[in-house]
């Protein structure tokens, strides 16, 4: 059966969500990043604000960019790439430690025995010195466990750590979907790394996975990053059905739309639905989906509930 709207979580005036760009569950509450400060907000079910924390700043228990939010118990870990950490927080805000990480990266997710997965990007220099994975596996105190992942090189070199950027899913096997957002694929890795399947993304007509990345100026001194995301989230229920959120289009208002992919968990797709709304992240939560509304291209900011059966 197709997911169905259920309700809505608005931006209350107590939470005011200015640009949110993660949402994950934690028990009876939600915990939303935010890409204005303070940096990450715990919000109870009815959008009325708990808790801040990780304000801007350089400093511990500050951030100076939100990429990735993750939970584990009462643990909330935030991905801070700018300043090369991954920050804990206790559920109500209280720094705990940070984690040193090099380089590029972006969304963490957190799998069945504790480790974090951290998606990295970067240059393809940075890729061959660590044998063309993409995402790294740290334990709770960040010491190294592993790294899966495939890189790929595009056609256009200015677009190599945008061609390898993902999201990830775990599921309660231990495995990891990595959706590389730009490729129109997932793949999947077992709690070893080792890929075992793969799924594709269907692209929105007129799309291009193979066109630029970017267009130098007329006079040659410069560039823009013109070619947008194919896929914009994964998200993966208990019995390993994995769903996919992708861009119709990028238009504003009535015109921005969202369609949401459903794929068995063998990477088959199931049926796909057509959202009303342009959205930004989607985080299974019990029987239903989260789906973060995308603060630029919709009327009003907040996050809606879709019933899945």
């Amino acid at each position: 059966m197709e997911p169905s709207r259920v309700g809505a979580l608005p931006a209350l005036a107590d939470s005011a969500l200015a640009e949110p760009i993660d949402v994950v569950s934690l028990g009876e509450r939600l915990v939303v990043g935010d890409a204005e400060s303070p940096r990450v907000r715990v919000l109870r079910r009815d959008g009325s604000l708990l808790t801040s924390f990780a304000s801007n700043g350089g400093g511990p228990g500050e951030t100076a960019q939100v990429a990735g939010l993750a939970v584990r118990g009462d643990s909330v870990f935030v991905s801070d790439a700018l300043s090369g950490r991954v920050s804990v927080f206790t559920d109500d805000g209280a720094f705990v430690r940070a984690i040193s990480v090099k380089g590029s990266f972006g969304a963490l997710a957190i799998d069945t025995d504790g480790n974090l997965h951290v998606a990295r990007g970067g240059s393809a220099a940075t890729a061959q010195v660590i044998d063309g994975t993409t995402v790294d596996v740290l334990s709770q105190t960040g010491e190294l466990v592993r790294r899966y992942g495939r890189f790929a090189r595009p056609t256009d070199d200015r677009g190599t750590s945008l061609h390898n950027r993902s999201r990830l899913a775990t599921d309660s096997r231990g495995g990891v979907w990595v959706l590389y957002t730009y490729r129109a694929e997932a793949l999947y890795f077992d709690r070893t790394g080792t890929h075992t399947r793969t799924l594709r993304v269907p692209t929105p007509e007129r799309w291009d996975i193979d066109a630029p990345y970017s267009l130098t100026s007329d006079d040659g001194m410069s560039y823009i990053v013109v070619r947008p995301t194919v896929a914009d989230d994964i998200a993966v229920d208990n019995s390993g059905t994995a769903f996919v959120l992708v861009s119709l289009g990028h238009g504003e208002g009535r015109e921005a739309r969202s369609v949401l992919h459903v794929y068995s968990p063998q990477g088959l797709l199931r049926y796909s639905t057509v959202l009303r709304g342009r959205y930004r992240a989607v985080e299974h939560d019990r029987s239903r989906l989260l789906l973060l509304r995308h603060m630029r291209l919709n009327e009003t900011v907040g996050i809606d509930t879709v019933l899945v059966r």
